[in-house]
């Protein structure tokens, strides 16, 4: 995003980068966790690189499981359910210790009325900055239709109802990230509670302009509440359907613990190799 937009949307927008393996995420977050200067928020710095922990033993860890998902956001099917217990079986037989748990916080809250405030002002004031970027008026009806949509309810929002979700969010992260002071290392989750949607299954319309928020809202509530509390997370791609799709499962570690999820990831894929499996569709 570069240094101009860092902080979007609150936290909301994370750096990330897609891999096929381990090794190659550890490199490109080690690239990207080094603060700039004057950067006025950076997470603590690794003890060491990132991909000195892959193939580095994680030990025995205790580990929390579900598949329902966070705030009612989504029913989760019977592909991802499968991928978790198979992930959870695949942990015990290296050591782990696994069970049944996770944050109560994530079920008690209204994620998704935290990212509507998060999103409109915030989206609102990047127009502003590109029109004085460039000298030139934002023309609304050349923007897409969900993020119009947006802007418009920026205009009704008010300053308090901002600061209001921000501070929710910040009550949510010290609740969420209290489970694992308690004692777990790591929560295991499906990716997303369904099989890979469909290529245009987000695009908005005249009749539902905020399609894409709606569509994604029912995919991401397994990821969405860490991109808020601040925890790392990993997907891996562990388990395959009947029609040859991957099926991911997460990982989120407690703050600042990437070093933990490189290296439960490592052995992971030591045990399930995925690198060379493409799906049928491919």
């Amino acid at each position: 995003m570069g240094p101009a937009h860092g902080q979007l949307w609150s936290g909301l927008v994370v750096r990330g980068v897609l891999t096929r393996t381990v090794l190659d995420t550890a490199v490109a977050l080690d690239a990207m966790a080094k603060p700039m200067v004057g950067e006025p928020y950076y997470a603590p710095p690794f003890e060491r690189p990132l991909a000195d922990e892959v193939g580095h033993d994680p030990g025995k860890l205790r580990i929390g499981f579900t598949t329902t998902a966070p705030a009612g956001m989504a029913e989760t099917q019977a592909d991802p359910i499968a991928a978790v217990k198979d992930a959870a079986q695949l942990l015990e037989s290296l050591g782990h210790t696994v069970e049944e748990s996770s944050p109560a916080a994530l079920y008690d809250t209204d994620i998704a009325n935290y990212a509507i405030h998060l999103i409109s002002g915030p989206l609102a004031q990047e127009l502003d900055f590109w029109e004085k970027k460039t000298g030139k008026k934002v023309d609304l009806d050349q923007l897409e239709l969900g993020t119009k949509v947006f802007v418009d309810m920026s205009a009704q929002a008010l300053a308090r109802d901002y600061i209001d979700a921000v501070e929710q969010v910040h009550l949510l992260s010290r609740k969420v990230q209290q489970w694992w002071a308690d004692g777990f290392d790591l929560l295991l989750t499906p990716t997303i509670p369904e099989p890979p949607p469909e290529l245009g299954q987000f695009a908005a319309t005249e009749e539902n302009p905020l399609n894409a928020m709606v569509r994604s809202s029912s995919i991401v509530p397994f990821v969405a509440p860490f991109n808020l509390t601040g925890q790392p997370g990993i997907s891996l791609p562990l388990h395959w359907n009947e029609a040859g799709l991957p099926i991911g499962v997460q990982l989120v570690a407690p703050y600042g613990r990437e070093d933990v999820l490189v290296r439960i990831a490592s052995q992971l894929e030591e045990a399930r190799p995925w690198r060379d499996k493409r799906p049928t569709v491919s």
